[in-house]
């Protein structure tokens, strides 16, 4: 009998292991180093900057009234190891 999980995962890894994500995880380390060179004044506008573009996710319209999003609607990845 034929197992698709088996040929699924065979070939997965198989693909899986050309990719390389080397240069990703170097870009998000000097990002991370940039942040925490940052003075704190510079923190915070990046912050309420961020929060400006996240208000239009923030809040829901449910039954013609406005309420806040309770949950996350951020994706959060995995980090890269």
């Amino acid at each position: 009998m034929f197992c698709w999980r088996h040929s699924f995962t065979s070939s997965l890894k198989t693909h899986m292991s050309f990719c390389s994500y080397r240069g990703n995880l170097v870009m998000f380390q000097s990002e991370k180093e940039k942040k925490k060179q940052l003075s704190k004044e510079d923190k915070k506008a990046l912050q309420e900057e961020k929060l400006k573009q996240e208000e239009k996710y923030m809040w829901a319209i449910v039954d013609g009234v406005k309420e806040k999003v309770i949950s996350s609607f951020l994706i959060a990845f995995s980090p890269v190891t």
